[in-house]
């Protein structure tokens, strides 16, 4: 999600769940920090957990985690939100048809080759990374690339997700049909959408002329306070989201 992250874990104990969040969060802050010229803590709070151990209780969940972009307006099913990687379960590129080879560019297949060498050996890409294997790229190759990331590093398992339903298809039509719920876990949500966040996005990029939407969050506080009030009004956002996604203290004028 764009502000906040769901997972559906298979772990042991509650150690071997912290071990896991630590770890991951602490990766992706480091190189979060590293390209936006931030530092300090970078997730606001830490990871809430709800054990779940009936075959009702995993499927409900696993219905809400999937539901999650669509109760927040950024798609209509669940199967058509890339990041909760569900399409992905049953076609490696989802988002765009399979690359094909021998009509792609240069850049294309360097961008494939290097992601395989990364997986190969067990590394992460970094934003810096990715930035320079996104920039010679068009459009369609893009997301083509996307598509090569999500299934290179995709370490899913599908299997044990479907078997709560039956089938792939017996899945989608429980989420089609139900939201699912949370209640182990107390959510707060900011907004009725979450679709706002890639209209403040494109008009950042637009107004601001950037390369990269990270280097907003390279402006001073002072500038970030001035770009919060110019965008009230611009967008649907609420002002606790437009602060949210500036990362600036939300103050009145």
């Amino acid at each position: 999600m764009p502000d906040h992250i769901h997972s559906s874990v298979i772990a042991k104990d509650r150690y071997q769940l912290a071990g896991f969040f630590r770890d991951s969060s602490s990766v992706f802050a480091i190189h979060h920090n590293r390209t936006c010229h931030d530092s300090g803590i970078l997730l606001e709070h830490h990871f809430g957990s709800a054990p779940k151990y009936t075959d009702k209780k995993v499927r409900t969940n696993l219905i809400y985690v999937g539901n999650n972009p669509v109760e927040r307006h950024l798609c209509s099913k669940a199967e058509e939100y890339r990041w909760n990687y569900i399409a992905y379960a049953t076609n490696p590129y989802p988002s765009a048809s399979k690359p094909l080879y021998k009509d792609t560019s240069q850049q294309m297949k360097r961008a494939v080759r290097e992601v395989k060498v990364m997986v190969k050996a067990n590394a992460p890409m970094s934003y810096a990374q990715l930035q320079r294997l996104f920039l010679p790229l068009n459009g369609k190759e893009r997301k083509q690339l996307v598509d090569v990331i999500i299934t290179e590093y995709n370490v899913i398992d599908y299997q044990s997700a479907i078997r709560y339903f039956g089938s792939y298809d017996k899945m989608l039509i429980a989420m089609h049909a139900s939201t699912g719920s949370e209640y182990d876990l107390h959510e707060v949500f900011t907004g009725r959408s979450d679709a706002c966040y890639a209209k403040i996005t494109a008009i950042l990029m637009r107004e601001l002329q950037l390369n990269d939407i990270h280097d907003v969050l390279a402006l001073s506080n002072s500038e970030k306070s001035d770009l919060l009030f110019r965008l009230i009004g611009l967008t649907d956002a609420t002002p606790e989201q437009i602060a949210a996604f500036l990362r600036v203290p939300l103050t009145h004028k």
